[in-house]
């Protein structure tokens, strides 16, 4: 059962960083935000799991915030990149699945804390209402968003059970 639910994780992971490549690679089209951020839904919500299992509280909530994030990134389109809160929520979600992976897996949090601190920066640099040539600076998080679901759909392939998940 576990490899099943691992398994579809993993492969809607693959399918959310090739939406987000084709919508990097085409200039933002909503309707491949919406799909990349759907294809995170069961990815979110197995880590989020995970977390709730084997991280305190406050590092576990912050994994499960990854739910909400995505399924409002979809509901935003391409809006949610441009949206401070939503970044800063995305950023907390990161942070949250960084401390909860950092002991069993090191390679996804250190991608996830690098994911969390471009979101950090792009949410900080759209409040400060930073120009356009210094803000883009922090379109680095959407590389990120396609390296992280990439690493994490390889990791769920290769260690297919999260410590903790399943007892």
């Amino acid at each position: 059962m576990i490899r099943a639910v691992t398994g579809l994780a993993a492969v809607c992971a693959l399918g959310a960083a090739a939406a987000t490549t084709i919508d990097l690679l085409q200039g933002a089209d909503a309707g491949w935000t919406v799909a990349a951020n759907l294809l995170l839904v069961p990815l979110t919500a197995l880590l989020a799991a995970w977390a709730w299992r084997t991280a305190t509280r406050p590092y576990a909530v912050l994994a499960a915030l990854g739910i909400v994030v995505v399924i409002l990134g979809a509901a935003l389109g391409d809006r949610a990149g441009s949206t401070s809160w939503w970044l800063a929520a995305e950023a907390a979600w990161w942070a949250g699945i960084a401390a909860a992976a950092w002991r069993s897996r090191p390679g996804l949090a250190v991608l996830a804390a690098m994911a969390a601190t471009s979101a950090f920066l792009a949410a900080g640099l759209m409040i400060f209402g930073i120009p356009e040539p210094v803000a883009s600076a922090a379109g680095i998080r959407v590389p990120m968003t396609i390296v992280w679901a990439t690493w994490a759909a390889i990791d769920l392939v290769l260690r297919p059970t999260p410590a903790g998940l399943i007892t």
